[in-house]
């Protein structure tokens, strides 16, 4: 289970502080989707950085299966989110020179046979991802879109 507890997250810029994430407590249970809406600037992203492990709380605590993360290494911090965690952040940070199955592979712990299978099987469950032998390319979406 993924918990957090008062966790919260300031910048301090000069004498002021922005209360990026203020005092958020939660609990995720194993298999759970969590989705965070919100509009810009509420602290959607600041609250995923902490809930991942890629930035430290000001104040409060974060743990996964009752492991507080200030307790675990920033490699070790590496480690559980490569094998326990899937997250989609609203930037998509695809690589443009690779293909989209290349893409896919970026955070694969391993690279062998069976990791490429299940990748290959991920995009077809999402759309065409090669076609025809031909490498699809990764390009951001015409016109910017909206980044919520």
């Amino acid at each position: 289970m993924l918990s957090a507890q008062d966790l919260a997250l300031d910048y301090r810029t000069g004498g002021s502080v922005a209360h990026a994430v203020d005092t958020v407590s939660l609990s995720v249970e194993y298999g759970s989707f969590v989705g965070l809406i919100g509009p810009s600037g509420s602290g959607k992203s600041s609250l995923m950085y902490l809930l991942s492990g890629l930035k430290r709380p000001t104040r409060g605590s974060v743990a996964f299966d009752a492991r507080d993360y200030s307790d675990i290494s920033t490699p070790g911090l590496i480690r559980l989110r490569r094998q326990r965690f899937g997250f989609v952040f609203q930037q998509h940070f695809l690589i443009n020179y690779l293909s989209t199955l290349e893409n896919v592979m970026v955070g694969a712990v391993k690279r062998n046979h069976e990791a490429v299978g299940y990748a290959q099987e991920l995009l077809r469950r999402i759309g065409p991802a090669t076609t025809r032998g031909r490498r699809s390319r990764a390009h951001p979406p015409a016109g910017g879109g909206v980044r919520g």
